[in-house]
């Protein structure tokens, strides 16, 4: 129970690092959360995965027999 009010305490810190990107001598493009050099904070949006209605109606006929299976034990 500990661990768990733990991880919730520190989840919105960890939402809100910020990522930055810098270009070292070589020319090669680094990212990291602390700053290098010439550094540069970059905004990172989260990926949103959108399913079509073919895609949701499959899911829910998987869910629904899963369920009845569950059901049966």
């Amino acid at each position: 129970m500990r661990s768990l009010l733990l991880v919730a305490l520190l989840l919105p810190a960890l939402a809100a690092a910020e990522i930055y990107r810098w270009t070292d001598a070589q020319g090669r493009v680094h990212f990291g959360q602390r700053p290098g050099a010439g550094a540069e904070p970059v905004e990172v949006k989260p990926q949103v995965v959108e399913r079509d209605e073919h895609t949701r109606e499959r899911e829910a006929r998987s869910q629904r027999f899963f369920d009845a299976r569950r059901e049966e034990q």
